[in-house]
């Protein structure tokens, strides 16, 4: 039988257990805030964002070290991509905040004399408008 001179490697030496060894590995340490950070980080709503880990038996988190580093570098990728992108914004995003910014600003004097037609069919009328009663003072 040949022996080689390398460890031979095993899944186990591969694996972080709970947690805190997940919160160790990226962090260099497992206190309250880190351990939160994992949590926040395995429960991502968009999964390309979401820490690869796996439950096994009793719940208890699990990861491969090999997995987390691939995903560090994939969001390193991700990032430094968005980055070179266009940083002029989208024409759709551009046209959703003229809308918001019209909707928040107070009409000019020409637009709150018109009278606008609501979904049911009526007349809407503003209430800076001289047809509006005001209670008396």
């Amino acid at each position: 039988m040949a022996s080689s001179s390398a460890p031979e490697s095993t899944i186990a030496d591969d694996i972080l257990l709970g947690a805190e060894g997940i919160a160790t590995f990226l962090f260099g340490r497992a206190d309250k805030s880190t351990i939160r950070q994992v949590y926040r980080l395995t429960s991502e709503v968009r999964a390309e964002f979401r820490l690869p880990v796996f439950k096994l038996g009793s719940n208890s988190l699990r990861a491969r070290k090999s997995a987390i580093l691939a995903w560090i570098e994939d969001q390193e990728n991700t990032r430094t991509t968005s980055a070179e992108a266009s940083p002029t914004a989208s024409p759709l995003t551009s046209a959703r905040q003229a809308e918001r910014d019209r909707s928040r600003r107070p009409p000019s004097a020409g637009e709150a004399d018109t009278v606008a037609t609501g979904l049911s069919g009526r007349k809407v009328v503003p209430s800076s408008s001289p047809l509006v009663k005001r209670p008396r003072p």
